[in-house]
């Protein structure tokens, strides 16, 4: 309503910030766009470069974070908030499961940094992270090539013995169709059958993925309340 007013510009930014706190993440992110493209290089252009990032940080939006604290330090590295992007932009990489790029911006944080020694840590933590499989996809596919063990191998028991169940049903079936003199029975059975077998080996790799990938949020859920983020 007043947009020649001094402190219009000084609003826009409290708006942004509004939409942040309400989560409105959609309405935050454009708020803050508009205000680093009309004052790039300027102390409100700044603010609203470095807001943006820790609104999509906030907003679990990960790579989209580390996206825009790249910006950020590639537009203001002289900035008094430039440790405080570098450690951001680690931490986005890490949430973000891109654990080899955490680790080398983990790494590249160094004294004077007062994250220093906290990136340290955290960059051994990445390298674990990146490392670490609570299950083996390859191991699952293998053992899938007996119809349900891939999933009993995640943990999946009760899918492992459906899986077992409905393969052997349907080889069952087309092999008596086969039999029986009926090969257009057997054929839609065995047709059937080879879909589910190749579906139930797939379907264990993609748990054990699904188990790799929950084992990583649990510790990085450790590591957020540790380092209070």
């Amino acid at each position: 309503h007043f947009p020649t007013s001094p402190h219009a510009d000084t609003a826009r930014l409290e708006a942004a910030r509004c939409y942040a706190r309400a989560e409105r993440w959609k309405e935050a992110k454009a708020a803050y766009d508009d205000l680093a493209a009309a004052f790039a290089g300027k102390p409100l252009g700044l603010r609203a470069s470095f807001e943006r990032a820790g609104t999509l940080f906030t907003a679990g939006q990960f790579d989209e974070a580390a996206a825009a604290y790249d910006r950020f330090l590639a537009d203001y590295r002289d900035a008094a908030e430039t440790d405080e992007a570098v450690w951001r932009r680690a931490w986005s990489h890490l949430l973000g499961h891109q654990f080899p790029q955490a680790e080398s911006a983990f790494r590249a944080i160094q004294p004077p940094s007062p994250h220093a020694g906290a990136a340290q840590k955290l960059a051994a933590e990445s390298r674990s992270l990146a490392r670490r499989r609570a299950r083996s996809p390859v191991l699952a596919g293998i053992l899938g090539v007996i119809p349900g063990l891939g999933h009993v191998y995640c943990g999946r028991t009760p899918d492992g013995l459906t899986s077992f169940g409905v393969n052997t049903v349907l080889g069952g079936g087309a092999a008596t169709a086969v039999a029986a003199g009926a090969p257009l029975a057997a054929g839609v059975l065995g047709l059937l059958s080879a879909s589910f077998y190749a579906s139930g080996i797939f379907g264990g790799v993609n748990w054990a993925h699904r188990v790799n990938r929950a084992k990583a949020r649990e510790r990085l859920d450790e590591l957020r309340r540790e380092y209070g983020l």
